[in-house]
């Protein structure tokens, strides 16, 4: 697992582990952390980039999706 990790995180830069919200390269770093974090339970890897919105776009971003989704 460690070694599709390395790969993803050289193929896809800014990937990271959600439920942490930490960088994949940091986690590849420190092994420990790496077992902890990402190995030690079910984890997701966001391979997208995050988007920044503002309270009052909240609403209206959640009916969006709901209605595409």
């Amino acid at each position: 697992m460690a070694l599709f990790l390395n790969k993803l995180a050289s193929l896809v830069p800014g990937a990271h582990a959600v439920d942490v919200d930490l960088p994949l390269e940091i986690l590849l770093k420190d092994e420990h952390k790496l077992e902890q974090v990402a190995l030690g339970r079910e984890f997701h890897i966001s391979l997208g980039r995050t988007v920044p919105i503002r309270v009052h776009q909240i609403d209206s971003l959640v009916t969006m999706l709901r209605q595409k989704l």
